[in-house]
């Protein structure tokens, strides 16, 4: 006769769905470390749906050049959790939200920071031809010029 704590032992070692959640930990603490930091500063993992990983972005930018990495991030995620548990990656934008590997503290980011304002291009807002008519040239010369606040 087997002892419970041999049988438990056994079927939890061979229940995928039982180790599953500690792997995902393990990944999400690890998560620069595992694909990497340029990767690695450009999504930052949230959640997880069945075979979906759902990262975090802070910006369209960002999204658009993470969506180049989506093979490479699946591999080295299943390659760490030695199964092929995720199918698809899902990109949010984080909103606030706070990434599962909490990276901004581990890498010293503030999130808080707004970035700095680029400089303004010589000669913006001197254009003496500018379309006063409501033209879509006009329309983007003006919002080009209020992003740099003249």
């Amino acid at each position: 006769m087997r002892s419970l704590k041999n049988v438990l032992d056994a079927h939890l070692k061979n229940s995928f769905d039982a180790v599953l959640p500690f792997k995902l930990v393990s990944l999400w603490r690890n998560w620069v470390r595992i694909v990497g930091p340029e990767v690695g500063e450009l999504a930052w993992p949230l959640k997880h749906a069945k075979t979906t990983l759902i990262l975090g972005c802070e910006d369209a930018l960002a999204m658009q050049e993470a969506s180049y990495y989506v093979d490479w991030i699946l591999q080295e995620a299943n390659a760490f959790l030695e199964c092929n548990c995720f199918r698809k990656v899902q990109f949010e934008l984080l909103r606030g939200r706070r990434p599962l590997n909490e990276c901004f503290e581990h890498l010293g980011i503030d999130r808080t920071q707004k970035k700095p304002r680029p400089a303004a291009p010589p000669g913006l807002g001197t254009l003496d031809k500018v379309p006063t008519e409501d033209t879509p040239e006009g329309r983007a010369y003006r919002s080009y010029v209020k992003i740099f606040g003249l």
